[in-house]
């Protein structure tokens, strides 16, 4: 039986591209992209080229979906909304940059942490982590969303 997404859930994907590769190489899962489902066919992705937009959920194949976390109709129509907050914003590739640090035992540079905090450019597992988090759901404990990657979000699946 094939799930059917409902409001503010989150999906993970395998993409191709050279960005794919460098998530899926650095996180050693196959999972290199992530979104939230807005309804009526609908995702809200950040992507390198576009930036934050809104796509068919049918551009992708094979989504594992966080079906088994509980939520309220009032916190999937917070989510949604939150989530829509972020359209047009412009995809980070300093986040991308400081997610492969952290993979390769760098630490980032205080500055970068702080322009990181208050920048509205986001990667894709970001967009979800920071939409999650204002929605009061625990993504990933204390690390910063601009850390939180595809994989950090299927493995949260996993221990949901």
């Amino acid at each position: 039986m094939k799930y059917e997404p409902q409001l503010g859930d989150y999906g993970c994907v395998q993409t191709n591209g050279i960005v794919g590769f460098l998530i899926q190489l650095g996180t050693l899962t196959k999972y290199n992209h992530a979104f939230i489902y807005l309804g009526d066919g609908k995702i809200i992705e950040a992507t390198p080229r576009h930036g934050v937009i809104i796509s068919p959920v049918t551009n992708y194949t094979n989504i594992a979906w966080n079906q088994h976390e509980p939520k309220t109709d009032e916190q999937r129509k917070a989510l949604v909304a939150q989530a829509l907050t972020h359209f047009g914003d412009h995809y980070s590739f300093l986040a991308f940059l400081a997610i492969g640090m952290r993979i390769l035992h760098i630490k980032s540079p205080k500055w970068m942490r702080e322009r990181l905090t208050k920048s509205k450019n986001e990667i894709c597992s970001e967009l979800v982590a920071r939409d999650y988090r204002a929605c009061d759901f625990v993504v990933e404990g204390q690390r910063p969303d601009f850390f939180i990657s595809p994989s950090d979000l299927i493995y949260r699946l996993l221990y949901i």
